[in-house]
């Protein structure tokens, strides 16, 4: 399998988590006191979301570790998005210990919770800039 259909097919994963990810970050927003189950699941779509984002940075990288697109077309919101990624995972790592404490909805879940949402607004921006990727390429006859 060449490298740009695994870079589509991870694509298409990471939207699809995405929009997971922001469904239980909302049940959970309107629900803090409800199941362990919502948190759990919630935890586990972000280890996934989490390698699925390393492996998509993976396949922006050619064998020396340099990126095979040119500098000019990353701009600031890539580099905003990295940041937002950063604050998120660190401050999901936080808030887990946290809640495995106390098993109750803590200000260092709602601050994770704020990130992660400013985190995917971002991304949505980002998907929105390369959204001719997500269009499947057309048949030649």
């Amino acid at each position: 399998m060449k490298k740009i259909e695994k870079l589509r097919i991870c694509n298409w994963t990471l939207l699809f988590l995405s929009f997971l990810m922001l469904v239980s970050s909302v049940e959970l927003e309107l629900n803090p006191g409800g199941s362990c189950v919502w948190v759990w699941l919630h935890l586990g779509l972000g280890c996934l979301l989490t390698g699925f984002i390393f492996q998509h940075i993976g396949l922006h990288k050619n064998a020396r570790g340099k990126s095979v697109l040119p500098e000019n077309r990353h701009g600031h919101n890539l580099k905003g998005l990295g940041l937002l990624f950063l604050l998120t995972l660190i401050s999901g790592i936080i808030a887990i210990f946290v809640w495995v404490g106390d098993y109750i909805h803590t200000t260092a879940g709602g601050i994770h919770g704020k990130i992660g949402f400013l985190f995917l607004c971002f991304l949505f921006f980002h998907v929105r800039k390369y959204n001719k990727f997500y269009r499947l390429p057309s048949s030649v006859s």
